[in-house]
């Protein structure tokens, strides 16, 4: 089309990964034509390519321009047009053309929006009442969606036809793409289907969307759907739909929901500056002064290719900024100098380096990571003879399958025969593998770094090994483990971390360092964690920094991130004298500069960084295979399903080849090849009331691999009504209830109907207690109290993640901590019960319980929480249940008898006498709780001391003993034998002496952790463990000291 003379509207939305632009006729508001092109960190030459678009539809017409979006200001100072926030242009387009819509819901690339409409002054108008945005987190956008597309190996616009064919929901966080990597990597290794997963991402896009921005407020029908990833992705907008209980009569899909917002800028030259002397001065971009002229000069109509040409002039101007980074060398000789220094070792010849006809006897290592696959084969003197690295493509069994038929093939081929010795697994899939290839051991990834490290550099006094998704620091002292530190749920500053911004910034992986060598003036980007880092990108991108220029301060950010949030070290001296770094990132010789640079000395790469671990794993199969005695099996071909353990993860024994000889139990490299597998997903098990849906692998040999099971029956696999199943039932719960969880114990017991008084008839008032935050300490005191008192208690039921997401819409602030968060669905759960009253007091501070007097407060979340939920839930409004939050300060128990005395009687009329009686048996109820719970300690740390062994102290605050909340930790240890104990069950915390700790210590929560700790340190039977809740900012020093 070629307008000629027509004049024509224009908005232009720079987005933080799209460019947008729309033309529409202002005398029909009509879109004339629009365009949408991923800028790849490009946005003003993406610009000029998305007005050359444009400018083929409408030719030399006259038009007005208005710009919105994340990076729009440069474009809109380039076209001396007027700036128009995102969320005023999105409102006003949806005025335009949906005036209905009372909720707008946009997901851009990396931000999204909910906007809350209610009728106008005028008829048929809308206004925005409310609005809410994701802050820096780009978690559940459509960077998030892409970054989950590439790790499932999916092209990212065939995700939705792939989660259009998935039946499975799983559990991911929505909440930023690193956490969800967490949760789906673990879902590839194990089989899942991609289309499950790709389901199940919807929904946490959904549930991230609706419980992180509508924080408390009613999303009422019609919604109307917006921005690119709700375009390309009709499954989730389905998926909205379903998790907003709404028909297809109240979603609105406008046209090109792509566009829109540009489409409200366009709008906007209308609707906003109908007359130039209308424009605010707040509204003139900068450069094109204050006050009614030059704000005409900024609405002037223009022509596209003049536009272009201005947009053109600016991109070079603002690629020519100055920058404060430096380049990573001063010259191509100090260059030269690094790459020279640095030259990691030749990969191994292989069967090359033997004569045909010639036994080899070796050993296997492999190493199961979270994105790739590595194995080594060294020979019986730890040298490495062949080895293999690869990404998991999303199937890592399969990948080692082929990986090990083809070692076989290429060392048959050459004409020797290999003898595998002995074969050990490492990794995220370590027990997978193991349970797989029959492997004669596993051994823990920082265990096998450290093995691998000490046997290339023998006076190493520190190693970071930082791979895929995870990092980890191991500080030695002449060959002995002193330290280990490793990242926490975040994989921000990881492998995936460097590679999932290179393929947003067009890099391939392979050619990360080049470009960050190239840049001449790198960006400066802090040690933001993944998600943060994303709007520290696009500013830069907004300020012109090339994708060279970024990458570069990716690589930096690695570094800062390691000591900033991992190591956490003031004084690099600590790390020693021989830094070792190892781990497929460092094989990348950007990052190792930045490394270098960062710690001020030289460092030793690991001569195969990204092998260590599998080399580690096959140093460590030699160590077991040879702790077992002097001979082998000349051969490991032969082996059947006998060689396998009976449970995943179980170390095998020896097996035996014969009078006096000993065999690996790897099922050899052949049987490898040739192994099947079928996966199964979802298999509820049917052995207990948790009823969790596992995933099963079986293998053709007859073995499986379980996970998804909350207990060791959920291992179990087959009918319940077969026999061999019911004995090894049997077999399973004895070895359970044989060895000592006080998680379970303590649980029992809060929960127990203690003896209660009758010091008042029935009065047919229900009052629910909700199994949240500090009634996990005090529920034996409320229960016991309520029903002297002739009240009928009723709890809410245990915790689950069906619980938690019913009340996900009504959390008002998305960092608050888990704990907190999953109040909102226990309250509901009483409304289910149709309780009549919901009782959470606030209580603001208690007696101390040992010897620091000062630890009578409480966690502000704990004691405020009650507030929050009858100001922003309002169950009492919302589903007309009376909700008692009074307020309490609790210094001594005569302020807490008078306190609640009062309150007794002023809400039901109760006399303070017949209270008083009801909190002495109260108190009897916790007396009796506390002491059966010390006693249980005291016998599980007396057996520990009498059989040899020890026990874990799994610290925590009293609601981590919740099972959702510790996500079933205390059964880890107890699946190995090991006891565990709860801090509160050891005895002698109220007797320890504090005053050494170098913190304030003002709550009871933190005066038992630190107790035990110091118990736990001065018994040779104890070890100490701590669960932490991420977001609790208590705990963050808590931790450190």
């Amino acid at each position: 089309m070629n307008s000629g003379s027509k004049h024509l509207l224009v908005g232009i939305d720079v987005g933080s990964t799209t460019v947008k632009g729309v033309a529409v006729d202002p005398e029909t508001n009509q879109v004339v034509c629009a365009a949408y092109l991923r800028h790849h960190a490009h946005q003003l030459k993406t610009a000029v390519n998305v007005v050359r678009e444009l400018q083929r539809s409408i030719g030399d017409a006259t038009v007005q321009v208005a710009v919105t979006g994340s990076g729009g200001k440069d474009l809109a100072d380039a076209l001396g047009a007027p700036y128009v926030q995102e969320v005023i242009a999105n409102s006003i387009a949806v005025a335009a053309r949906y005036p209905q819509a009372r909720v707008a819901i946009e997901l851009g690339g990396q931000d999204a929006k909910m906007i809350f409409f209610e009728p106008g002054y005028e008829e048929g108008s809308l206004k925005v009442s409310d609005m809410r945005m994701n802050g820096s987190c780009a978690g559940g956008t459509g960077a998030f969606l892409d970054e989950i597309a590439s790790l499932l190996k999916i092209p990212v616009q065939d995700l939705d036809s792939v989660a259009a064919r998935g039946s499975t929901l799983y559990s991911i966080s929505g909440r930023c793409g690193v956490f969800a990597k967490t949760d789906i990597q673990p879902l590839v290794n194990q089989g899942a289907a991609k289309e499950d997963i790709a389901l199940s991402t919807f929904h946490a896009v959904a549930k991230q969307t609706l419980g992180g921005l509508a924080q408390g407020l009613d999303v009422i029908p019609p919604v109307i759907f917006e921005g690119g990833p709700l375009t390309f992705n009709p499954t989730l907008v389905k998926v909205f739909k379903e998790r907003l209980h709404i028909g297809d009569e109240d979603v609105i899909v406008p046209d090109q929901p792509e566009t829109i917002v540009a489409l409200g800028a366009a709008l906007s030259l209308r609707k906003l500056f109908g007359d130039a002397s209308d424009v605010p001065d707040a509204l003139v971009p900068d450069g094109a002064g204050k006050g009614q002229e030059p704000a005409r000069r900024a609405l002037e109509t223009t022509t596209l290719e003049a536009a272009c040409k201005r947009i053109q002039a600016v991109a070079a101007a603002v690629g020519a900024r100055p920058s404060a980074g430096k380049p990573f060398f001063a010259s191509t000789q100090e260059r030269d100098a690094f790459v020279e220094n640095h030259r990691m070792s030749p990969e191994p010849a292989g069967p090359a380096a033997f004569e045909s006809g010639q036994t080899v006897r070796a050993y296997l290592g492999i190493d199961s990571g979270s994105t790739t696959t590595k194995f080594a084969l060294l020979d019986e003197s730890d040298h490495l003879l062949d080895s293999f690295y690869a990404n998991n493509e999303g199937d890592p069994l399969d990948v080692a399958k082929q990986a090990l038929g083809q070692l076989d093939e290429r060392w048959r081929d050459a004409g020797v025969h290999l003898d595998i010795l002995g074969c050990a697994t490492t990794g995220y899939g370590e027990l997978l593998f193991a349970q797989a290839f029959h492997a004669d051991c596993h051994v823990v990834e920082t265990v096998a770094h450290a093995l691998a490290a000490a046997r290339y550099v023998d006076d190493a006094t520190f190693i970071l090994d930082i791979g895929g998704q995870d990092m980890k620091a191991i500080w030695i002292d002449d060959g002995i483990v002193t330290d280990i530190l490793v990242n926490e749920a975040c994989s921000s500053g990881c492998g995936s971390f460097l590679e999932n911004f290179a393929r947003t910034l067009g890099i391939q992986t392979r050619d990360i360092a080049q470009a960050a060598f190239r840049s001449e003036s790198p960006a400066e980007l802090g040690s933001r964690c993944t998600v943060f880092m994303t709007s520290s990108v696009v500013t830069e991108q907004r300020n012109g920094k090339s994708p060279d220029d970024i990458m570069a301060g990716l690589c930096r950010s690695i570094i800062q991130n390691v000591f900033t949030k991992v190591i956490r070290v003031s004084n690099l001296d600590s790390l020693g004298q021989r830094i070792v770094v190892q781990g497929g990132t460092f094989a990348n010789d950007a990052v190792l500069a930045a490394f270098e640079a960062y710690v001020g000395r030289p460092v030793t790469r690991a001569p195969y960084p990204g092998l260590m671990g599998a080399i580690g794993a096959a140093m460590f199969a030699r160590r077991t295979v040879e702790g077992r005695g002097d001979e082998r099996r000349p051969a490991s071909g032969e082996q059947g399903p006998d060689a396998r353990a009976e449970y995943p993860g179980q170390v095998q024994a020896p097996v035996h080849a014969g009078k006096g000889r000993l065999r690996s139990t790897f099922v050899g490299l052949q049987a490898a090849r040739t192994l099947q597998y079928t996966q199964t997903a979802n298999a509820i098990c049917p052995f207990c009331t948790n009823s969790c849906a596992r995933s099963i692998v079986q293998f053709s040999d007859g073995t499986t691999y379980v996970t998804g099971n909350r207990c060791e029956r959920g291992e179990v696999v087959g009918d319940p009504r077969d026999a061999a199943v019911r004995e090894k039932l049997k077999a399973v719960s004895a070895r359970r209830q044989s060895v000592p969880n006080l998680f379970d114990v303590r649980e029992r017991l809060l929960f127990n109907d203690y003896a209660a008084p009758e010091l008042a008839p029935p009065n047919g008032v229900t009052v629910g207690l909700p199994r949240v935050l500090a009634f996990w300490d005090t529920m034996p005191f409320w229960t016991t109290f309520w029903r002297s008192l002739g009240f009928a208690v009723r709890c809410s039921r245990p915790s689950s993640r069906q619980m938690f997401e019913k009340g996900l819409p009504a959390v008002a602030s998305d960092t608050i901590c888990f704990p907190a968060k999953l109040v909102h669905g226990h309250v509901r759960d009483l409304e289910r019960q149709h309780v009549d009253r919901i009782f959470m007091p606030s209580i603001t501070t208690v007696p101390s319980e040992n010897t620091e007097k000062t630890s009578e407060s409480m966690c502000a979340v704990v004691k405020g929480y009650a507030i929050v939920m009858r100001n922003s839930d309002n169950p009492e409004q919302r589903a007309n249940v009376h909700f008692d939050a009074p307020l309490f300060h609790w210094y001594t128990d005569a302020d807490r008898d008078r306190q609640l005395s009062a309150w007794m009687h002023g809400t039901f009329g109760i006399d303070a006498a017949l209270t008083k009686r009801a909190i002495a048996a109260a108190d009897q109820a916790m007396e009796t709780f506390r002491s059966e719970l010390l006693a249980a300690g005291k016998e599980v740390i007396d057996r520990v001391r009498r059989e040899g062994g020890y026990a874990v102290v799994l610290a925590s605050r009293p609601y981590h003993n919740d099972p959702l909340v510790n996500h079933d930790l205390p059964s880890m240890f107890t699946e190995q034998g090991i006891p565990v104990l709860v801090s509160d069950a050891v005895p002698g915390i109220g007797q320890t002496d504090l005053s050494r700790s170098r913190l304030d210590i003002v709550n009871n929560y933190h005066a038992r952790m630190l107790a035990s700790a110091i118990i736990s340190a001065q018994d040779p039977n104890l070890e100490y463990a701590q669960v932490v809740s991420f977001g609790c900012g208590h705990d963050a020093y808590l931790s450190d000291e």
